[in-house]
């Protein structure tokens, strides 16, 4: 699933209180990857790119041809995947993700002032990042 004209909200359980860059470990982690992959190319990837290239990076693949490329594509999209509403940027680093008109995608900080006015902005649909843990029952 892809979102056009959406923002999507830090989680309410997140307890970050700015957008903080995920740390870097040994390996890379989803985290890592999607901060660098969208900071890199703002508003120029949608969701499903940002994905692929994670999977691409991880699993250390090439491909010689665009049709390799193609079919790879095809054979990750093949099973679903979860939305960026679960992403780690919005569960525990503080950022949400906007998606213009074409779906393409850009992260903002909970404290900045682009988040604040993307939050508010009546023109989007607004959706709230999942939680990290399941609320209790009263």
């Amino acid at each position: 699933m892809s979102y056009q004209n959406t923002f999507i909200l830090v989680s309410e359980d997140t307890r970050a209180g700015a957008g903080v860059k995920p740390p870097m470990k040994e390996k890379p982690t989803i985290a890592n990857l999607e901060y660098q992959i969208i900071m890199t190319h703002p508003y120029e990837k949608t969701e499903a790119d940002v994905q692929f290239e994670c999977e691409v990076i991880r699993k250390g693949m090439s491909f010689s041809t665009s049709e390799e490329e193609i079919e790879a594509r095809e054979t990750f999209f093949a099973k679903p995947h979860a939305c960026f509403r679960s992403s780690p940027l919005v569960k525990t680093y503080g950022f949400g993700i906007h998606y213009d008109e074409n779906g393409h995608i850009m992260i903002y900080g909970m404290e900045t002032p682009a988040y604040q006015k993307l939050a508010q902005d009546e023109k989007l649909i607004i959706k709230k990042g999942m939680r990290s843990n399941r609320k209790k029952k009263e």
